[in-house]
């Protein structure tokens, strides 16, 4: 990758990389070594009080009324040494200074040469900004399929850098653990594929629907109060969505309904949106290819890219299957602090790229928003009592 495609430093959202401040150089490096930041500070304290002691004692030598005294020079050995020594401190600060403000640059270059990343083209820049508002929030790489440095990518290497961690594949694998109850290629394929079948919209479809047609799944003797109470319950879980993402609730509704260009988009956004993390974890943890992890998510790029119009409207969508999904107020304020974010300052690359609309194969369940599974459960004449994503 050329220096022109240098991406932000890990866990920084400045973009690209930039030479380190002097205040943060010197900032860190008392944090590192509080000791031997000491012992620069008081020689330099030191020098200068020998310094300054020695010049005062020249003023007064020249000042003696005894000829002798007076005749000696102004500069001693003492003080020529001494300003040696401040000197040579003075240089030693410089070097190191020059040498750390520019070795975040040095390091991330020499990265990307011992891995042999090449300069992302335009359709993988398309492809990653589907991730962005994440990867910028928590400064995270936009331009690699990791998003961050990864010991997958150097498994026969000695390159420690000290301005960021190669973080080994045991952390991804925790995390792919953890979130998901993945810890093998073959439960990452399992889990892909739900996503790609609708993992969660599946369930909201149902969800909707039976909110707002009620009558259609309700057991024919149920008693009307039974009937009104339960009805009153399904539209204020149905506000309560729209209020988790501070959306009016037809902005809900109308992701059950199809138009000429697309089909019912549901929470498709957060679907979707859920294969790059996970398809980039699962790159950094060992356990698919990188040409894999690209095929995955280029596949649910595309999909995304023929059912929304726009940046915004995909993220939206993603906010409110998030909030289907977590039912959380902290965790979706998150979510669109996340986006309100990237709209404001984000200057990243993939923040540029135009939003142009795909062709795509959907599936059956996604043409027609899941009629079937829907068209099913009316059948049962099920009150389902329970509404929302169960984890």
């Amino acid at each position: 990758m050329s220096d022109a495609h240098l991406q932000n430093a890990p866990n920084m959202r400045e973009f690209p990389v930039q030479p380190k401040p002097l205040t943060r150089i010197l900032f860190d490096f008392f944090q590192d070594a509080p000791a031997i930041t000491y012992l620069f500070m008081m020689g330099i304290v030191i020098s200068a009080v020998m310094l300054y002691m020695n010049i005062k004692d020249a003023f007064s030598r020249k000042a003696s009324v005894n000829p002798l005294v007076a005749e000696q020079p102004f500069f001693s050995s003492m003080m020529g040494w001494t300003i040696l020594i401040i000197v040579g401190i003075v240089l030693l600060a410089l070097f190191f200074i020059f040498r750390h403000r520019n070795l975040g640059i040095k390091e991330q270059r020499q990265y990307y040469e011992l891995a042999k990343i090449a300069t992302p083209t335009v359709e993988q820049l398309k492809i990653l900004r589907m991730d962005a508002p994440n990867s910028f929030y928590y400064g995270l790489w936009s331009q690699t399929t990791e998003y961050y440095p990864c010991a997958t990518r150097l498994p026969n290497t000695t390159f420690q850098p000290k301005t960021f961690a190669i973080e080994p594949a045991l952390t991804y694998r925790q995390a792919l653990n953890h979130d998901w109850g993945i810890v093998s290629a073959e439960q990452y394929r399992h889990m892909v594929d739900r996503l790609f079948e609708g993992m969660h919209s599946k369930e909201f479809a149902l969800d909707l629907d039976y909110v707002l047609h009620f009558d259609e799944y309700a057991d024919p003797y149920m008693d009307e109060h039974t009937k009104s109470t339960r009805e009153k319950e399904n539209f204020n879980y149905l506000h309560h969505l729209a209020g988790l993402i501070e959306k009016p609730s037809n902005f809900v509704t109308e992701t059950l309904q199809s138009t000429a260009q697309h089909p019912p988009r549901l929470v498709w956004g957060f679907d979707l949106w859920r294969v790059f993390p996970m398809a980039r974890n699962a790159y950094m943890a060992g356990y698919i290819s990188e040409q894999q992890a690209w095929q995955d998510m280029e596949k649910s790029a595309n999909l995304i890219y023929s059912l929304f119009d726009s940046e915004e409207a995909y993220f939206d969508n993603l906010r409110l299957g998030h909030a289907y999904w977590s039912n959380n107020f902290e965790k979706t304020q998150n979510r669109r602090e996340m986006w309100l974010l990237y709209q404001a300052h984000c200057n990243w690359p993939v923040r540029g790229m135009p939003w142009i609309q795909k062709s795509a194969n959907w599936s059956e369940d996604m043409r027609t928003g899941f009629a079937s599974y829907r068209a099913q459960a009316k059948q049962t004449k099920d009150s389902n009592p329970s509404i929302g994503f169960i984890k």
